[in-house]
């Protein structure tokens, strides 16, 4: 019974000291969040549509060229992991401009469009797991992509900083650029 008692006790306390570090490095912790979502977005529907049907259409429809290029399933995989962070930039725009903030425990839009999209065997490549791996990076990958992407855009509330200029996308004003470089 003590040794219940004590392995109980070195638990909760683990626990307080595990949730003291996690609040104390919390901005590091959604950095790394947002980089491993990025990566595992890009990365895992890249690798699902690797050798796609739609890839190899695309190769033989462009030509000799496209067919003597090495590289070109990695290309078009690449490209295809880059429109993913490119649909999700455009849902977390759509949440900003409705003004809504993306769900913490799951958006179901955003599943259920993974889901559709999974069932496309065109997108996807011809291994056998590709389409719980698209699904996979898609859900848990473009969450945490949404959410960086959301937190950029609601930093920023009207799109400029009170100085009625266009904002560029790295934060600087067009016309204070132009005044720092001349």
């Amino acid at each position: 019974m003590q040794l219940i008692q004590s392995s109980k006790q070195a638990f909760r306390a683990a626990m307080a000291r595990f949730d003291a570090w996690t609040s104390q490095h919390q901005t590091a912790l959604r950095t790394l969040r947002h980089v491993v979502c990025s990566a595992l977005l890009l990365g895992g529907v890249a690798h699902a549509a690797y050798h796609s049907a739609l890839a190899q259409s695309a190769q033989v429809s462009c030509g000799e060229m496209c067919q003597a290029m090495p590289g070109f399933y990695v290309l078009a995989a690449t490209a295809w992991g880059g429109v993913a962070v490119s649909v999700a930039l455009a849902y977390a725009a759509v949440l900003h401009a409705f003004k809504r903030k993306p769900p913490t425990d799951g958006d179901i839009v955003w599943v259920a469009t993974g889901f559709i999209l999974a069932l496309f065997d065109t997108l996807l490549g011809a291994h056998s797991y590709a389409r719980a791996e698209f699904f996979f990076a898609w859900c848990v990958g473009g969450v945490g992509v949404v959410d960086f992407f959301w937190s950029r855009l609601a930093s920023r509330p009207n799109g400029n900083h009170g100085a009625g200029v266009a904002v560029a996308p790295w934060g600087r004003s067009r016309f204070n650029w132009w005044i720092s470089v001349s």
